[in-house]
């Protein structure tokens, strides 16, 4: 019998990655060309001592491990500078001016909020009396309700006065910290728009996302037109799509009291479902029952189809790729 820790290699290089991701976390820099050379330094050492003897390798074999920890530390803390949007210069937080415009493209469809629409975006333009300047970066709007920003979708472009603040947590003890929560997210800036802020471009930006994102939309109002009562197509968006924006406020407590609200929550169970109905489905025709590696590979492409329309959700994501 080997330890246990020889007999599960995938616990012990995830180790050295979260030590690599909380260094960052707790020492952040913008150095990513040092961390890199680093990576590349101890991928070199790796190669290097696989030039040795064998004899002179089974003798100082810990010394190739370390350097395997040392190359994922460095390789997660790279990563972590990589993700980081404080690390670009085109971040359009670094271009903002007190009287400017910016260009942004919604990535959600709109949130309905009891006084506003909410959407992410992303930034693509800020705009001076001087320059137009290309930059990247998301930051969440609040839209005033109207029919306006009731017809905004996925993939719209806008532009608006800038009234971006800081994102800031309520100050109540024990709170939720929605600030942390949202730079994780690369989610630094909110803003609240009225209407005569912002106005919609005659631009629909279209890319593999936005294709999936409408799909999701469509199949929202379908659900709506068959099922007009409100509770029941909440429920039903929840259970299918995984949207759970028109479950009202009361039907979620009562799910959350009674302690079934993970059922309405995308994960597990509801793959496991679509894996067994889909691999069950094609096994009724001959074809797939002489060739199950084929009918595996169509049920494992439905799934990450399915994941891609309802927006990657981290339960989701964990659950197809185990």
């Amino acid at each position: 019998m080997f330890p246990i820790y020889n007999e599960s290699p995938f616990v012990r290089l995830i180790i050295p990655l979260l030590f690599g991701i909380l260094l960052y976390i707790f020492f952040p820099t913008n150095h990513f060309f040092t961390s890199s050379f680093l990576c590349i330094f101890f991928i070199v050492c790796i190669v290097f001592f696989r030039l040795l003897k064998d004899y002179v390798q089974f003798k100082y074999a810990f010394i190739k491990g370390i350097f395997i920890h040392l190359f994922i530390i460095s390789f997660a803390y790279s990563i972590s500078i990589f993700q980081n949007i404080n690390s670009s210069s085109y971040w359009y937080k670094k271009k903002l001016a007190d009287k400017c415009y910016a260009i942004a493209t919604l990535q959600s469809n709109i949130e309905s909020k009891p006084k506003s629409y909410k959407a992410t975006v992303e930034i693509s333009n800020i705009c001076t009396e001087k320059e137009n300047v290309k930059t990247i970066g998301k930051a969440i709007l609040y839209f005033e309700r109207n029919e306006q920003s009731h017809s905004l979708k996925m993939g719209d472009k806008i532009i608006f006065q800038n009234r971006l603040k800081n994102i800031q947590n309520t100050g109540n003890p024990g709170a939720f910290d929605y600030a942390s929560y949202s730079k994780y997210k690369n989610i630094f800036q909110t803003a609240y728009l009225t209407s005569s802020q912002w106005k919609k471009l005659n631009i629909q930006e279209n890319n593999w996302q936005i294709f999936f994102a409408n799909i999701n939309n469509h199949t929202r109002i379908t659900l709506k037109k068959y099922l007009p009562d409100s509770t029941t197509h909440g429920i039903a968006q929840a259970l299918l799509i995984g949207y759970r924006g028109d479950i009202d406020n009361e039907t979620y407590q009562s799910y959350i009291n009674t302690g079934i609200v993970h059922i309405i929550a995308i994960s597990g169970l509801h793959i496991g479902i679509l894996y067994g109905i889909t691999y069950w489905v094609l096994f009724l025709f001959p074809y797939f029952k002489k060739r199950k590696n084929i009918a595996l590979i169509l049920v494992l492409i439905l799934l990450w189809v399915f994941a891609t329309i309802i927006g990657f959700p981290a339960s989701v994501v964990r659950a197809t790729l185990m």
